[in-house]
């Protein structure tokens, strides 16, 4: 109906940016539980997943924003 309409060509690559994000803000909420019920180890690695996670995000999500945009 509309000849402006393109096919998604990034769904795999979005749907693995949705899965990381569940993951990023599940680690966002959990982290200052552990530290709140003084479960440090667990707080730490927690952290570390939000690190790994973000740094991921920035590549395969933030840094494609402008251009996605263009699309």
């Amino acid at each position: 109906d509309d000849p402006s309409f393109v096919k998604n060509s990034g769904f795999r690559r979005d749907m693995l940016n949705v899965l990381i994000g569940i993951i990023w803000q599940t680690s966002l909420v959990a982290m200052p539980i552990f530290f709140v019920v003084h479960q440090f180890a667990g707080g730490f690695i927690t952290m570390g997943i939000a690190a790994i996670c973000t740094l991921i995000l920035k590549k395969t999500w933030w840094d494609r924003l402008a251009e996605m945009d263009r699309a």
